[in-house]
Formats: C-alpha cells, sequence, structure tokens
C-alpha cells in the first residue's frame, strides 16, 4: 500500500494563473515553461475566443467554455484572438 506522500511525488508543484485580453489578430501567449495548461473564456465574453497552437488549429471558446488540460511544454506555443476584439478576456492556467 503507497502512502499520500508517495502517490504525489510526482505531482506539479508550481501554479501560474494568467489572463489575457481578446485581439483580432494572432497574438502569441508569454514564455512559460509548463507540463499541463488549462484555457477558460470569460463567462462575461460578448463571443468566442480563440486559442490556437503552432499547428494551426484553432480553439473556439464561447463565453465560460474551457479547454480542460492540455499536455504542452510551453505557454507560448499557443495564440488567441477574439472576434470581438479587445472587450474579451480569457485566463490561462499552467502547471510545473
Amino acid at each position: 500500500m503507497t502512502t499520500i506522500a508517495e502517490q504525489f511525488a510526482n505531482a506539479f508543484i508550481f501554479n501560474l494563473f494568467g489572463i489575457v485580453t481578446g485581439s483580432v489578430t494572432d497574438i502569441q501567449f508569454p514564455t512559460g515553461t509548463c507540463g499541463m495548461l488549462r484555457f477558460k473564456a470569460d463567462p462575461d465574453n460578448s463571443d468566442d475566443f480563440l486559442i490556437g497552437n503552432e499547428y494551426g488549429t484553432s480553439f473556439p471558446l464561447a463565453p465560460g467554455d474551457d479547454t480542460g488540460w492540455i499536455s504542452t511544454l510551453n505557454l507560448n506555443n499557443f495564440y488567441y484572438s477574439s472576434i470581438s476584439g479587445a472587450v474579451d478576456h480569457a485566463y490561462w492556467w499552467l502547471q510545473k
């Protein structure tokens, strides 16, 4: 039987959070090394917030939507934009 400390010994020990304001053009997220990453659109957004990756795939997030956890090495592998421009926001959460 393993102890709780042993079960969580390899867990992520650092959390970092941020918020970005939309733009009609793609903007790269800042550098942030990580293991797991999550995005959430502000529930008060007026339209979809778009999250894109380095492969050109875009994920539209309706107001309040969340991507769930994404495995990645760096936050700057992703880009963002917003259909309505600078009135909408998205939050990011990385763990490393």
